[in-house]
């Protein structure tokens, strides 16, 4: 009796702590997308400012395509970081149910 309780509270130890994981994932995971649609954002707008600069005549190409490049780079960030989490997130919910 006391060694089926004992494997009993090993495996609902282990499901606690596969769902703290799970969540602490989808947290992390949040951070991330909150940085990675600033950087967008502040990318967007480094890349609109560059723009009217080039038109006007104060900037090259160049740097306006460099700008662009920066912008792309942030936007695939940002998709990554919210595909991360919803894999977090359906992990959790993996977790969650096997409990």
């Amino acid at each position: 009796m006391a060694e089926r309780e004992a494997t009993a509270r090993g495996v609902l130890d282990a499901a606690e702590a596969e769902v703290e994981r799970a969540r602490r994932a989808v947290l992390a995971a949040g951070e991330r997308v909150a940085w990675a649609e600033q950087a967008r954002e502040t990318s967007e707008a480094v890349v609109a400012l560059e723009r009217r600069r080039f038109e006007v005549g104060g900037g090259d190409l160049f740097a306006l395509l460099a700008r662009e490049a920066n912008l792309a780079a942030a936007q695939r960030s940002a998709v990554d970081a919210a595909t991360e989490l919803r894999l977090a997130e359906a992990s959790w919910r993996a977790a969650v149910a096997a409990r």
